[in-house]
């Protein structure tokens, strides 16, 4: 369980933030999307993935903080992060048709997320009011300095909130499955 005071508290102008990118160790290919929009050199980059990845990184990037992916400190790490970020090995079916359990996931913890647009992120970004954030990659420099404004980054967050509370909520999951079982 993670703290659920809000993250509107806090937000300062930031001159670097802190990029997350969660997944396996096989995907993060995917992470080298960024590589020529040179999103890291202004930022600090966040990798949350397995061991098996580490080599891979070392050679792409210089520098980059690392955590393991384990259970225990999973949402500890992901709230390390100011932004989320989801690229999409764009050259594969399988990565387009990932389903956005993860932007769900990254919206109910109140991050900010930039994701390629593929069908289903596009979706629940538009869903979320934040689908301009939902972009190619070579908008993600000006997406990411963007939200560097701490006016934009809180109202990012406030409409994450409204999205959890109509999308997300026990109330509006339980009349979900209610439909689902009684229909």
């Amino acid at each position: 369980e993670y703290n659920r005071t809000s993250n509107l508290k806090a937000l300062g102008y930031k001159k670097n933030l802190n990029l997350g990118w969660e997944g396996m160790g096989i995907n993060i290919r995917a992470i080298q999307e960024i590589v020529p929009y040179l999103i890291h050199k202004n930022n600090n980059l966040i990798f949350i993935t397995d061991k098996n990845a580490l080599k891979y990184l070392s050679n792409i990037f210089k520098s980059f903080t690392f955590y393991e992916w384990d259970k225990l400190n999973h949402i500890e790490n992901i709230q390390s992060a100011d932004i989320m970020l989801m690229p999409v090995l764009q050259n594969s079916w399988i990565h387009m048709a990932k389903p956005a359990t993860r932007i769900r996931h990254y919206f109910n913890m109140e991050k900010p997320v930039i994701a390629y647009p593929s069908s289903a992120n596009k979706l629940e970004m538009e869903r979320a009011r934040v689908g301009e954030f939902c972009a190619p990659i070579d908008l993600w420099p000006r997406l990411i300095n963007l939200l560097k404004n701490p006016e934009i980054r809180k109202e990012y967050i406030s409409r994450i909130i409204e999205y959890k509370r109509n999308f997300l909520s026990d109330q509006h999951l339980d009349s979900k499955w209610k439909d689902l079982l009684i229909n």
